[in-house]
């Protein structure tokens, strides 16, 4: 008679609800806490923030602690009574237990994003668990039939809903969309979910053709059915999206322009407000995105998002110090949030405050180790300060959370490169090449290697393969011009050169190349000019410092020349031609037993490799 009792209090309560709205119809009966049922409960009510983490799926967002996989055990009764463990034989497991463990792999792959294969193997641990969950006769022990039911109720919703968050074409050519919304519907999921279901697989068709105008007319459509009470759901979702969708150089002006109609309908809408913004950021209008930064803070001092944004506006304009003032705003405002930190980090990195931020960073990775800005931004900042080996920790790390990031093994090639380490830069500059065989950036590396090893002609073969992707590289043609002067082209150099130069007008290398080549050359007041250019530029060029004392040297001024020398072994102590400068400008002064020391000091530092 009590088994009667629990039997249907079970059956009578509304986990529906709680699954896909991710709210309590009424409080689970108490009297069902200490059985098994508890564990159907608690299922729902962690799925249920599964789905409330996507705010386009629901208009409830989850609040509170998540849910974790030994609640849902224990509320199960799945530890064995004599040893105390838990039952780990995936086959004695609830189906409902099985078809959340399922759906939370998948959200993990889709955070982390891992490698197709492995997403293809879940794709089929899910398909393989739902065909499972969909065979047999239902059990005639109560619990086990409820957990079947209830299992064979959400397993196709369940895997609309993991599929259509990463969005790849090979998973909506399945062409399962229709069937498995045909079989929600029999199986009683309400109308007001699948409805939303069916916007977001005609959304992403429409995303896939490019057909503007539809997508708009659509989220419109969208946000009048959910004002009208026809779908429960959040009105501004596809509004949203589409905008999110637009951002981009060649479609931003038509979602800025449609936007300008969102606010004017909406215009107490802070979502809109603030997309506003970021439109103004990408067309360059930076006072204007302050602007509306500023009305946002009046209305809420406190945003954190808004802070972190106008820390990025600064940041843009290469306003650090506002940059950091901001962003030390935004984690006053949310302490146990990482990006304050990275923002703050990075304002520092280009203040060139690098060991505040290396602390900020640290200060981030606490607060979230997996976080790959912020173990990129370390590696720059740990670089800086000499630290190359740390700095290739901090990039290994990141390529193993994000192991299809073409630009993290470029970035530790170059750390690699700059370490003198060859073959290991090599090696990550084929990597990254197998994942982008259109990375400029690791064609020039290669060029750079063999400059380094004296292959010119293999040199110029990568640069010009750089150049072929992007034929507004400077940094390629700065190497390609280093070649010619080389191989005594300087008129050849000088062209390349300027070419950089009206690519990237500000870049201190390329001056400071051009101040070498008339250093060469015996123009010694326009190699000044170029390399007081450069340092003004880039106060902390040492390359130029030492072409300064260097030009002095040749002038006969070899004690203007010992200051450059000097100057840049403070920032650099072990930089070879800065040393070997130093040692001819004090052998000019007639101090011998000085430069002795500093010729004994270049043989300590470098073998015959090196020199």
């Amino acid at each position: 008679m009590v088994n009667d009792i629990y039997e249907n209090l079970a059956a009578k309560y509304d986990y529906d609800s709680i699954v896909f709205d991710n709210i309590k119809s009424s409080e689970y009966p108490e009297a069902l806490k200490s059985t098994p049922y508890y564990g159907l409960f608690m299922v729902a009510r962690r799925a249920g923030e599964i789905v409330s983490e996507d705010r386009y799926w629901t208009n409830v967002s989850h609040t509170g602690q998540t849910i974790g996989r030994e609640e849902i055990f224990l509320a199960f009764q799945l530890y064995s009574g004599v040893t105390g463990k838990r039952t780990d034989d995936e086959e004695g497991l609830p189906l409902t237990l099985r078809l959340l463990m399922r759906l939370e792999e998948f959200i993990n792959l889709r955070d982390s994003e891992e490698n197709a294969e492995t997403e293809e193997d879940l794709i089929e641990k899910i398909n393989s668990t739902i065909r499972r969950i969909e065979s047999g006769r239902l059990p005639t022990d109560p619990f086990r039939r409820l957990d079947v039911v209830l299992a064979r109720k959400w397993c196709r919703v369940f895997r609309l809903y993991a599929f259509l968050q990463i969005n790849p074409d090979t998973h909506r050519s399945k062409g399962f969309f229709a069937r498995d919304l045909k079989t929600c519907r029999r199986r009683g999921i309400g109308s007001g979910y699948l409805k939303r279901i069916e916007y977001r697989i005609r959304f992403y068709k429409l995303l896939d053709s490019r057909l503007h105008g539809k997508i708009i007319v659509l989220a419109e459509e969208w946000e009048n059915r959910c004002l009208s009470g026809e779908i429960p759901a959040n009105p501004y979702t596809y509004e949203l999206i589409a905008l999110s969708y637009f951002d981009t150089d060649e479609d931003y002006m038509t979602g800025y322009e449609w936007l300008a109609l969102l606010v004017g309908r909406h215009p107490e809408n802070m979502d809109f407000i603030k997309w506003k913004a970021r439109y103004l950021r990408r067309a360059g209008k930076y006072d204007e995105a302050h602007a509306v930064c500023n009305s946002i803070l009046e209305t809420d001092p406190l945003d954190f998002e808004t802070h972190c944004f106008q820390s990025n506006l600064y940041y843009m304009q290469e306003k650090y110090k506002e940059a950091q003032k901001s962003a030390l705003i935004a984690t006053s405002c949310e302490e146990d949030s990482p990006l304050g930190y990275v923002a703050l980090a990075f304002s520092y990195l280009n203040d060139q405050q690098y060991s505040e931020a290396i602390s900020a960073f640290n200060r981030a990775l606490e607060l979230d180790e997996n976080s790959v800005d912020a173990l990129r931004g370390k590696s720059k900042a740990l670089v800086m300060v000499g630290e190359g080996y740390d700095a290739m920790n901090c990039l290994v790390r990141a390529a193993r959370l994000e192991p299809h990031n073409a630009d993290l093994f470029r970035e530790l090639a170059d750390v690699y490169f700059m370490s003198g380490y060859v073959d290991e830069c090599r090696r990550y500059c084929k990597k990254c090449l197998s994942l982008d065989p259109f990375s400029s950036a690791a064609f020039v590396l290669l060029g750079m290697l063999e400059i380094r090893e004296e292959n010119t002609d293999d040199a110029v073969k990568w640069l010009k393969r750089s150049l072929d992707i992007d034929p507004n590289n400077p940094i390629a043609l700065n190497e390609l011009a280093y070649v010619e002067h080389m191989n005594g082209n300087d008129d050849e150099c000088l062209k390349l050169l300027e070419q950089a130069l009206d690519i990237a007008p500000d870049f201190a290398d390329v001056i400071c190349s051009m101040g070498v080549v008339y250093y060469f050359k015996g123009d010694y007041d326009t190699a000044n000019t170029l390399l007081d250019r450069a340092l003004e530029l880039d106060p902390l060029h040492v390359g130029a410092m030492v072409t300064k004392g260097n030009a002095l040297l040749s002038q006969s001024l070899p004690e203007e020349a010992l200051a450059w020398y000097e100057k840049a072994l403070e920032i650099e102590d072990d930089f070879p031609d800065a040393i070997r400068g130093k040692v001819d400008a004090l052998r000019a002064l007639g101090l011998e037993d000085e430069a002795a020391e500093w010729i004994k000091k270049e043989g300590d530092l470098f073998d015959d490799n090196d020199r």
